[in-house]
């Protein structure tokens, strides 16, 4: 009976327990793809449950970032999987993230995936940021006096364009960038060839552009680029054309490049090699002594073989004459491990000569000039002597020393580069710092004439200068913050000494015509800032001595004082005054020029994106010794309204508009030249301004 009791408890016990349903476990989600790799942008997103979610738990939720996706993906049993065909995933790295929703307000997040879709063409980086800019500029009114003094157009209304594209894409190793801007005026005289094209100026033009593709080991590029660092051959020349740099071993380097021989725009000459006889073509080669450390100790050289035409460039003068040349030079750079001597060394040699140019002679025999083959030299070194020694507890002494030599021979000549023939220089150099102060200063000498030509004049230039920046506010403040009452101070001076050596052989010169002249220039100023206020003031002090013979007095001494004062009451709010008085001495004519001049601005920038700028000025030049006067009164109001207009594809619409009243008027007065005018202008301009893109 017992027994039978015990067996009758323990069914009870298995039935009560059977009938109560076993706990669920809790969701969780895995991807089914391997981490870290690239997804191509068709591929499924596969992500798998780790039960089927019951009725009333809540909904299943993804997203790609901030980016809901859910639509994207189809539950099948355990398994969510995304339709391509409805719609692909953005490309990039990405968090996938899943949540598990009870209503719109509760959800918890139930896996988080790093994923990285292929962008369209198998990219792993792609962006595309097209930038479109309207400018309108117009002059509604204006007023003037006397009717000589109108300006060119009473009234006008002009618009400008500019069409902006930069992508960049990468896949696997390989990189892609391209640039690309045109302008368009809808002014002939404002079109960009208009200088070289006049009427003929296409209105709409390419302005720049420029495609770069680039490997661990290649770059090569096409466009607007810039080539060349040997500094006395070619270094920094910028045109139009292709380069190429090869990289196959880390201490190698080659290169090699084709330019346009002056800078250039428009749809024409679009590689900008067409014309050969107007051309730079370039070859370099570049090696690491030390691989492990680049910079450490390099050697490179290059080979320069330049053609260049009399031809105007759109922003710059003709070439004189025709020119040919073709040079080659080496550069050495080393450093030491601590970079605390530094060192730049570097020769070039260049073969030069002027082919015959019928645009030149028109027809007349000229004498050929000849082929002419010279040298050029540099060196630059730098060491720093000193490298943050404690002087007490918080002061620290740095010094460093440098030497610049250059050396270009006579008739030495590369299209390519600015270098300056037929002279040598040296300058020693030296800055440092003592705690807050700073200091530096140079001697430098200079001659030209290298080869001792009789006939031509031998000048020397010797050059000293030296600066020193004391930050008051911080040295006096009790524990090294900066104190407004205690100003900055800088102070700077400067001596050149110009002068002729001997008299040259023929052509009539005498002792008076080898020039002789001592400049000095020094100059101070005190500034003080506010958390809402600043104070300035400049002194300088210029004199130029003439040591000529027959010339002595002909020495000019000129001093200014300038004082300046700032406020900034609110945020929106700044003032500014400004004081000058100037006095200049004419000791040959025993003259003296006093020039004050006056100036205020005002800043209010009155919130939703309206501004208001007012600024005055008043110059008044007398000279009682000539009895001539000079009086410039000019002011600006302007009014300018910044506005967001929303976005278009992503991108930001901004616009501007300003609306601009100027005054200008002028009083001169001279009985020496017999001058006596009196002129005004005014004007009322308007702008607008639509700027859309990144």
């Amino acid at each position: 009976m017992r027994a039978h009791g015990i067996l009758r408890r323990l069914a009870l016990v298995v039935l009560v327990f059977g009938a109560v349903p076993a706990a669920t476990s809790e969701l969780s989600v895995s991807p089914r793809w391997e981490a870290g790799g690239w997804i191509e942008r068709g591929t499924p997103i596969v992500l798998e449950l780790s039960r089927a979610p019951e009725p009333g738990e809540g909904e299943i939720r993804i997203f790609l970032g901030t980016l809901d996706v859910t639509d994207l993906f189809r539950l099948d049993g355990v398994v969510l999987r995304s339709d391509p065909s409805v719609a692909s995933l953005p490309g990039g790295r990405h968090d996938l993230v899943v949540e598990l929703a009870t209503s719109p307000e509760a959800w918890r997040e139930i896996g988080r995936f790093p994923i990285a879709v292929l962008h369209a063409g198998g990219f792993e980086r792609a962006s595309v940021s097209p930038t479109v800019q309207v400018d309108g500029n117009g002059q509604a009114a204006e007023g003037h006096d006397p009717a000589s003094n109108a300006p060119p157009r009473e009234t006008f209304f002009d618009t400008t364009l500019r069409l902006g594209l930069r992508t960049d894409h990468e896949r696997e190793g390989l990189t892609v960038t391209s640039e690309v801007e045109i302008l368009g005026a809808a002014r002939r005289e404002q079109a960009l060839r208009f200088g070289e094209h006049g009427k003929d100026a296409p209105r709409l033009d390419l302005a720049r552009y420029q495609v770069r593709l680039e490997t661990p080991t290649l770059a090569l590029e096409a466009g607007h680029v810039t080539i060349g660092a040997q500094p006395q051959l070619i270094e920094g020349f910028s045109s139009r054309g292709l380069s190429a740099a090869w990289q196959p071993a880390r201490w190698l380097r080659l290169g090699a490049a084709g330019v346009n021989g002056t800078s250039i725009v428009g749809w024409d000459n679009l590689l900008g090699l067409s014309r050969s006889e107007h051309r730079v073509l370039t070859t370099s080669v570049g090696v690491e002594m030390i691989p492990s450390r680049p910079g450490g100790f390099s050697l490179s050289g290059a080979y320069v073989d330049s053609s260049i035409l009399p031809l105007v460039g759109f922003n710059q003068g003709a070439v004189s004459d025709a020119e040919t040349s073709q040079g080659w030079g080496v550069r050495l750079q080393a450093s030491d491990l601590g970079q605390r001597v530094r060192v730049d060394l570097g020769f070039s040699e260049s073969t030069f000569t002027n082919p015959e140019d019928p645009l030149l002679s028109q027809g007349t025999d000229l004498v050929p000039v000849e082929e002419v083959t010279k040298s050029a030299r540099y060196a630059r070194a730098t060491f720093e002597a000193l490298r943050g020694v404690k002087l007490g507890a918080s002061t620290e002494l740095d010094l460093s020393l440098g030497y610049r030599h250059e050396r270009v021979d006579p008739l030495y000549r590369s299209p390519t580069s600015y270098t300056r023939a037929d002279y040598e220089s040296n300058r020693y150099e030296v800055t440092g710092s003592l705690g807050p102060v700073g200091f530096n200063g140079a001697m430098s000498t200079g001659r030209d004439n290298l080869d001792d030509v009789p006939s031509i004049l031998t000048t020397k230039t010797q050059d000293a200068d030296a600066g020193l920046s004391v930050p008051l506010s911080r040295l006096f403040s009790p524990h090294g913050s900066a104190t407004a009452w205690w100003p900055n101070l800088s102070l700077g001076y400067r001596r050149t000494h110009q002068f002729g050596v001997g008299v040259p052989v023929g052509g009539g010169f005498s002792p008076s015509h080898v020039p002789d002249q001592l400049s000095t220039s020094s100059n101070a100023s005190l500034d003080w800032q506010g958390a809402r206020w600043r104070v300035g003031y400049r002194w300088s002090e210029n004199d130029q001595d003439n040591r000529q013979p027959g010339r002595e007095n002909a020495d000019f001494l000129s001093r200014a004082h300038a004082l300046s004062l700032g406020l900034s009451p609110h945020d929106t709010l700044d003032l500014g005054v400004e004081v000058a008085l100037e006095e200049a001495e004419n000791i040959e004519r025993e003259t003296v020029e006093d020039t004050v001049r006056l100036s205020a601005n005002l800043l209010w920038r009155a919130g939703r994106g309206h501004s208001f700028d007012i600024t005055v000025s008043r110059t008044e030049v007398d000279n009682d010794d000539l009895g001539s006067e000079r009086r410039d009164l000019s002011g600006d109001a302007t009014w300018t309204w910044r506005l967001e207009l929303g976005s278009l594809a992503g991108h930001p619409i901004v616009g501007r508009i300003f609306l601009r009243y100027s005054n200008r008027q002028a009083f001169a007065f001279d009985p020496i030249f017999g001058l006596d005018d009196d002129r005004m202008l005014w004007t009322v301009t308007t702008g607008v301004n639509l700027s859309w893109g990144s």
